[in-house]
């Protein structure tokens, strides 16, 4: 009982603060205040660079084992275009709508855990997926119609969420390699780092903007509030581990699309809040039967 108690201490903090940063990622573009990637690459290298700055002082050097790297480059170059392309859907569509829609990564984990990991999915696993793929279609469909292809990829802001979680999937057995070949904070810290210096070197010679500290002093108050919440998130949940399995930590840690949703009505003002939670609730419930019997 102190275990759960213990992980909930950490677990329902930190999906909170997940949930607030997608949240204030949708501010920041929808306001136009700065560039999608540009704002990615601050957030991914201040972060990345305090993650480190801190496991130097606290924690001994991780051994790096055979696979780290290639694994690392791997994650790396589809973090780079999946979460620019996450970044570029919230610039398109509410927070209430994207950040649900992440809840599509663990079913496709499932397949790309069996094509790079060799890893098989139960009956179970593909009925979560079966009730995810439902609350997507609840989500994006709000009035029952019939949905078809041209309908999505007339919504550029859900096809960038869906294409993003795409990328996250196929990244994920990379990221379980390179934490296993060396360790957890490491790792987050140098693939922040890496993902954030090359969304910048990209930046600047797409843009070809060389004075990208105007836009850092312009913006760096929602910048700076950007990396403590999502180092927040990150340490908190990272904690919650220590006090349950991972599959059940994996579950709740899908709240944060929860907090998204709420906090999207009461800070963005977005609309149909109610039918966006309970499409997200179908989601989760999805999530929770890949994770727990999947």
């Amino acid at each position: 009982m102190e275990n759960i108690k213990l992980f909930l201490l950490f677990m329902i903090p930190g999906t909170f603060f997940a949930g607030l940063l997608d949240v204030i990622i949708r501010y920041a573009l929808r306001e136009g205040k700065i560039n999608e990637r540009l704002l990615l690459a601050f957030n991914f290298i201040f972060s990345g660079l305090l993650i480190f700055i801190t496991f130097i002082f606290l924690v001994d050097f991780p051994e790096i084992k055979q696979g780290f790297w290639p694994a690392l480059f791997m994650t790396s170059i589809l973090g780079l275009f999946g979460h620019w392309i996450y970044y570029k859907a919230f610039s398109k569509e509410d927070a209430s709508i994207v950040s649900p829609i992440r809840l599509l990564t663990p079913p496709v984990v499932l397949f790309t855990g069996f094509l790079v990991l060799g890893e098989k999915a139960s009956f179970w696993g593909i009925v979560g997926i079966l009730t995810t793929v439902a609350g997507l279609w609840f989500l994006v469909n709000p009035e029952g119609k019939k949905l078809g292809l041209a309908k999505i990829f007339q919504n550029k802001g859900i096809l960038l969420g869906i294409l993003g979680a795409l990328f996250v999937g196929f990244a994920f057995p990379f990221d379980k390699k390179a934490v296993i070949t060396s360790s957890a904070l490491f790792f987050i810290a140098v693939y922040l780092i890496i993902v954030g210096v090359a969304s910048l070197i990209i930046y600047i010679v797409q843009k070809r903007d060389f004075l990208i500290h105007r836009d850092l002093k312009a913006n760096w108050r929602i910048i700076f509030l950007m990396v403590v919440i999502n180092i927040a998130a990150f340490f908190l949940t990272a904690q919650a581990l220590n006090y349950t399995l991972a599959a059940y930590a994996a579950s709740v840690k899908r709240l944060w699309s929860f907090w998204a949703v709420i906090l999207s009505g009461q800070i963005l003002g977005e609309k149909d809040m109610g039918h966006r939670l309970a499409a997200t609730g179908i989601m989760l419930a999805g999530i929770v039967i890949t994770s727990l019997f999947g």
